[in-house]
């Protein structure tokens, strides 16, 4: 993806992502001082992220999703059309090699 495409896609999934804070402030029938208050933030940052003109930490997202009696699925399952990343975590043989670790599980010995 262009960082053209990107940067438009990240702006659509603002706007998305504002939309459904907004949708599920109004139906608990709080406002944006109390979801601001819950995210340590404040009820000018709320709208922006409401407009789509921010977009919260993961913490923040946390909190609001608790006090809006969300899962926080609820506002990351805009994510998935995104392409995804996995990170392969690669952990050492432990010291003797991997050697003297086979011929542990096989009841041998090395020494």
């Amino acid at each position: 993806m262009t960082s053209g495409r990107a940067s438009e896609r990240r702006k659509q999934l603002r706007v998305a992502l504002g939309r459904r804070l907004q949708l599920f402030r109004v139906a608990r029938g709080l406002t944006q001082d109390h979801v601001g208050a819950e995210a340590g933030v404040s009820q000018g940052q709320v709208c922006k992220w409401e407009k789509g003109l921010g977009e919260p930490t993961f913490l923040q997202m946390q909190d609001m999703a608790r006090l809006l009696g969300r899962e926080l699925s609820d506002f990351t399952d805009l994510l998935g059309s995104m392409p995804r990343i996995q990170v392969v975590h690669h952990h050492p043989p432990p010291p003797g090699g991997e050697d003297q670790q086979a011929a542990q599980q096989s009841g041998g010995s090395l020494a």
